[in-house]
């Protein structure tokens, strides 16, 4: 790889990470408003739980759809042949700013549909649809099957590569799904369909992209591989063929319900739990040269864990629900989180700066334990009964267990948020902003490594 081409690389991650950064920023910037209206000593401040909810519409597109689709392109620059923000990303950036404003038209009507809560208003509707095309443009790439010429770990390619794929999968569904279901029916029952297909095969995208940064990180803190190169395939390959299959379920309704569903039971939690214990077979806990991987890494295999013991508890349609997506949505983030950081050390000049060491260092710490909080409260309210998706004067709590339960979510909302705004510090005070330190780049290019 030649110094210009290694430039150009560096200035691509770095426009999409700022891009997937800017969008998880201000989707935690509402949720504040969120878990607000959702604490007791709170929620009477919110006496319209319409806002919340066009709030928490926005706040789940934002955070998760735009910042986790757009980690994936950041990643997939690593990989790709041809790294470039390009029209790409300009379309990425007008979807953002439409989805940013489109929570404060009284006009859009929200609605809370499974896995894509969306507003019923063109704007929203435009803003989306930029953002998810912008990031299958970005994936269209010889990266997909080829190897690429910068020097990542095979094992953590595997999942990227497939993660990429399967979002395309997804969005090719999606698009089929508008071009042929009715719009004619009731709109919950129209969004329900016309995202169940996608919204399932899009958390298989998610499921690879956040394996293949576990086996990247634990390699880059041991330095040495813990996978073969077939058990790197048998791993992916149980979360991936499923997803790539699943399309054959449009054949019929039944199928389509049935057969996500029997997928999401059965193929999203062994491949995880199996490369979780390859990964405490390592003993990373050993490694004391840098406890802020070590400790990110423990908050997104703790996070992952909870969450498939409180899916496991399901019963009905009550908090427990949230509770489960956020234990597993905070695993997802805390990953990305440290990769973004090791992505920002690697094209700039290291800060030497005590104070910021020390913040680092217990950022992972407030961050998961806020997030555990928050999850465990969410967990203990839908133990009670506590319906979800509900805010402000429509929130009816029954019990001093309930009460505890929801002023958890609170307390816990608010510790991950302060070791987000931590994480926000580190970026910009790391020179995310800043162009590339380019002696850095030019020293050594051969050896330059993700």
């Amino acid at each position: 790889m030649t110094k210009n081409e290694l430039s150009v690389r560096v200035h691509s991650i770095r426009l999409w990470l700022i891009l997937t950064l800017g969008s998880m920023f201000l989707g935690g910037a509402l949720s504040l408003f969120l878990f607000l209206a959702r604490t007791p000593m709170t929620s009477r401040w919110f006496s319209s739980p319409d806002l919340s909810k066009r709030i928490l519409v926005v706040h789940v597109t934002l955070m998760f759809t735009c910042g986790f689709f757009g980690f994936l392109a950041t990643i997939f620059q690593t990989l790709s042949h041809r790294p470039r923000f390009g029209y790409a990303g300009i379309i990425c950036v007008v979807g953002t700013i439409l989805l940013l404003f489109s929570p404060f038209l009284p006009s859009a009507k929200h609605i809370l549909s499974n896995y894509f809560p969306v507003l019923d208003h063109p704007i929203f509707f435009a803003g989306l649809g930029f953002y998810l095309t912008g990031i299958a443009l970005s994936l269209v790439d010889r990266g997909l099957f080829q190897k690429a010429t910068v020097n990542l770990w095979t094992s953590s390619t595997y999942g990227f590569r497939l993660s990429a794929l399967i979002y395309l999968v997804g969005w090719t569904l999606l698009a089929w799904n508008i071009l042929s279901i009715t719009p004619n029916i009731d709109r919950q029952s129209y969004f329900e369909m016309l995202f169940w297909g996608p919204g399932h095969i899009f958390q298989f995208a998610h499921l690879c992209l956040v394996m293949g940064i576990w086996i990247f990180l634990i390699e880059y803190i041991s330095e040495k591989h813990i996978l073969s190169h077939t058990m790197s395939k048998m791993i992916f390959g149980w979360v991936a063929l499923p997803a790539l299959v699943s399309p054959l379920f449009l054949i019929s309704t039944t199928y389509m319900t049935k057969g996500f569903e029997f997928l999401m039971t059965w193929f999203t939690w062994p491949a995880p739990t199996l490369l979780m214990l390859m990964i405490f077979r390592q003993r990373p806990w050993t490694n004391q040269t840098n406890p802020f991987f070590t400790r990110t890494l423990y908050a997104s295999l703790g996070l992952m864990l909870i969450g498939f013991v409180i899916g496991f508890l399901i019963r009905g349609s009550n908090t427990l629900v949230p509770a489960h997506y956020h234990a597993t949505i905070g695993s997802i983030m805390t990953s990305m989180m440290l990769m973004g950081i090791i992505l920002i050390e690697k094209t700039k000049k290291q800060i030497s700066n005590p104070a910021l060491s020390t913040w680092k260092n217990r950022m992972p710490l407030i961050f998961g334990i806020g997030q555990a909080i928050f999850v465990v409260g969410f967990a203990l309210a839908g133990f009670l009964g506590q319906a979800r998706k509900t805010y402000g004067s429509e929130q009816s709590i029954r019990s001093p267990l309930e009460y505890m339960g929801l002023t958890m979510v609170g307390i816990g909302g608010i510790l991950a948020m302060i070791g987000g705004v931590i994480f926000f510090v580190l970026v910009f005070r790391k020179g995310l902003f800043s162009p590339p330190f380019h002696e850095q780049l030019n020293h050594d290019v051969d050896q330059f490594k993700f």
